[in-house]
C-alpha cells in the first residue's frame, strides 16, 4: 500500500499488487483544507485480486476526503468483492 498524509501529490507509475483482504493500493488523506491529487499514471497498474467476502473488501485507490482528486490513466484489475476506485472526485480514462 502507498499511503500519503498531508502532502499534495501521489503518483503510481509502476505496479502495485494487493494480496491481502482489506488491502488498499493507494490511499490519500488530507487535513480537510489543502487539496491533494492521487494518480495511477498511464504506465501504472494496480492488481487487486479477489477478496474472500464482502466484509473484507480490497480497494485499488481510496480516499474519504472531498478535496482529494483521484485520476486513473492506467490499469486497475479488480477481482471479486473488490473496488477499483472509491472516492468523491474521480477522473477515469477508459482504454479499449
Amino acid at each position: 500500500m502507498v499511503w500519503l498524509q498531508n502532502l499534495e501529490i501521489l503518483v503510481n507509475k509502476g505496479t502495485i499488487n494487493i494480496t491481502a483482504d482489506k488491502g488498499t493500493g493507494m490511499f490519500v488523506e488530507t487535513d480537510g483544507v489543502r487539496p491533494a491529487t492521487m494518480t495511477n499514471d498511464s504506465t501504472g497498474t494496480i492488481s487487486i485480486g479477489d477478496s474472500t467476502s464482502e466484509s473484507v473488501l480490497r480497494t485499488g485507490m481510496f480516499t474519504k476526503n472531498q478535496n482529494v482528486k483521484i485520476i486513473n490513466k492506467g490499469k486497475i484489475d479488480a477481482g471479486k468483492n473488490s473496488y477499483a476506485i472509491y472516492g468523491k472526485r474521480c477522473t477515469i480514462n477508459i482504454r479499449i
